[in-house]
C-alpha cells in the first residue's frame, strides 16, 4: 500500500532510480532492470503495462507450475499476480498490468475464463516480443547479454507457441562457421549470406564449437563456402524440429543423411 503507482505516471517522468525502486519492490531485485517496456493502450480495451526484464535469471523460473509473475491490477486496486498474462515461457518478465475494463469484483476462480485475460495476453506478448526485436537492432551488445540470459525461454517459446512463433523465430541467435567464437547470428543474417543456390538453412548439433569443427560433417560444407549454424544446447534439436523453417527455406540438419551437396 505504501508503494507508489509509478505506471499511471508519464514515461518521461520517471527516473532510472524510480524504475529501479519499483522494480525492486515487485521482484525482490536489488539490481537494475535490463529492459523496461511501458506504455498506455487506449481504444476498445484500456490497460497501462510496465515490465522489466532482469539483468540475471530470477530463482524461480524453474518453478513446476511455470507460473508468471506479472502483477494484474484494476484501475490501481491490486487484483492477482498469478493470472497467465504473459505465455509461460515469458515467465521471466516482471512488470504490472492495469486494466480499466475489468470489474473491480472480479474472483480469481473466474479470470481465467474472461475473454479480456486472452486478449491481453495475446496483445501484450507481440507488443513484448516487437519490442525486443527493436532491442535486438538498436541495442546489439545489450540484446546479447540479455540473450545469454533467457535466450533458452525464448527458445521454448519458438517450440511450442505457434501464434508467435514468427515473433520468436526472429530473436534466436547462434554461432555458426562463419562467426567468431562467442558472437552470434540470426536467423535472417544467416538468410542474407545465403547464396542464390542454396535453399535451405543449414544447423549442426553438438556439445561445442570444437567438436563440430572437428567433426566430419563440416568439411563439406566448409569446401562449398556453405554456412552452417552451431547449435550447443540439448533442446536446440528438438526447437529445430518444431520450428521446421524460416522465410520460406527448410532448416536442415547438416549431418541427415538426405542432405545432397553440390559437387
Amino acid at each position: 500500500n505504501s508503494a507508489n503507482a509509478i505506471w499511471t505516471r508519464p514515461k518521461s517522468g520517471i527516473t532510472p532510480e524510480q524504475h529501479k525502486e519499483f522494480f525492486g519492490h515487485i521482484s525482490g531485485s536489488y539490481s537494475d532492470p535490463a529492459i523496461t517496456l511501458h506504455y498506455r493502450a487506449e481504444g476498445r480495451n484500456e490497460y497501462t503495462v510496465l515490465l522489466y526484464v532482469p539483468g540475471e535469471r530470477p530463482f524461480d523460473l524453474y518453478d513446476p507450475e511455470r507460473r508468471g509473475r506479472q502483477k494484474l491490477y484494476v484501475k490501481r486496486v491490486y487484483i492477482a499476480d498469478d493470472v497467465e498474462i504473459l505465455p509461460a515461457y515469458l515467465r521471466f518478465v516482471r512488470g504490472v498490468i492495469d486494466s480499466e475494463d475489468m470489474p473491480l469484483n472480479i474472483s480469481r476462480e473466474t479470470m481465467q475464463d474472461k475473454a479480456l485475460i486472452a486478449k491481453l495476453n495475446t496483445v501484450i506478448t507481440k507488443r513484448l516480443l516487437k519490442f525486443l526485436e527493436e532491442e535486438a537492432k538498436n541495442r546489439v551488445d545489450a540484446y546479447n547479454e540479455f540473450y545469454a540470459e533467457f535466450g533458452i525461454f525464448l527458445k521454448e517459446g519458438a517450440a511450442m507457441d505457434y501464434t508467435h512463433k514468427d515473433s520468436l523465430v526472429k530473436l534466436l541467435r547462434f554461432e555458426s562457421s562463419l562467426t567468431e567464437k562467442g558472437k552470434t547470428t540470426s536467423l535472417a543474417d544467416y538468410v542474407s549470406r545465403m547464396g542464390s543456390e542454396q535453399k535451405e538453412i543449414y544447423y549442426l548439433v553438438g556439445p561445442n564449437r570444437a567438436a563440430l569443427e572437428s567433426g566430419p560433417y563440416l568439411e563439406g560444407f566448409k569446401a562449398r563456402n556453405l554456412e552452417v549454424l552451431f547449435c550447443y544446447e540439448t533442446v536446440d534439436e528438438y526447437v529445430m524440429n518444431n520450428v521446421r523453417e524460416f522465410d520460406g527455406r527448410k532448416l536442415t540438419a547438416a549431418d541427415h543423411a538426405d542432405v545432397k551437396l553440390a559437387d
